[in-house]
């Protein structure tokens, strides 16, 4: 992506960026948030249920 547009979005070492394995790992820990629970206890978080 060419530094002006980047630098619109976001800066310099956003997520924009990430390739290889700062990609997959970001995306690890992202994808490790989407269990059933996890997304459940979101669900209830965000709800206001304990």
């Amino acid at each position: 992506m060419p530094q002006t547009t980047l630098r619109l979005l976001q800066d310099k070492g956003s997520v924009q960026s990430l390739d290889g394995a700062a990609h997959r790992h970001r995306k690890g820990l992202f994808m490790s948030l989407m269990t059933p629970d996890s997304v459940a206890r979101t669900a209830d978080l965000l709800a206001g249920r304990k």
